[in-house]
């Protein structure tokens, strides 16, 4: 199986966990969290667990950036003594498209807009 699988399995966990019927009473804090900044060079993951808190970061991989996200999830979680099944919160954020524009790489794009949204990027 191809490791970016898992973090797709992962997002359907959330997904679903997500969906279940509570009430924001009954709802529960989330006891384990992660996030994730996947940057232009490096891969940031944080892991929360109650007080605990659990660092790693890796290279980005331009080509398969999920590669540095599945690693440092797996390093996190080996430290905290925990399974991807009790993570109840993952927060995803990313700067790879923001700086390719800054930097002026990848593809010669253009960007319609309609009037008054010229100074959207």
């Amino acid at each position: 199986m191809r490791r970016g699988n898992g973090l797709a399995i992962a997002l359907q966990h959330v997904r679903v966990m997500s969906e279940l019927p509570l009430s924001s009473q009954d709802k529960p804090e989330p006891t384990i969290r992660l996030a994730v900044d996947v940057g232009g060079t490096f891969t940031d993951v944080v892991l929360l667990d109650g007080e605990q808190r659990y660092t790693s970061k890796t290279l980005t991989t331009p080509t398969e950036p999920e590669q540095g996200v599945l690693q440092g999830i797996e390093e996190n979680l080996k430290l905290a003594g925990q399974t991807l099944h009790d993570v109840e919160l993952l927060i995803l954020g990313t700067t790879l498209a923001t700086n390719a524009l800054i930097e002026r790489k990848g593809a010669r794009t253009a960007l319609i807009t309609t009037q008054g949204f010229r100074d959207l990027v």
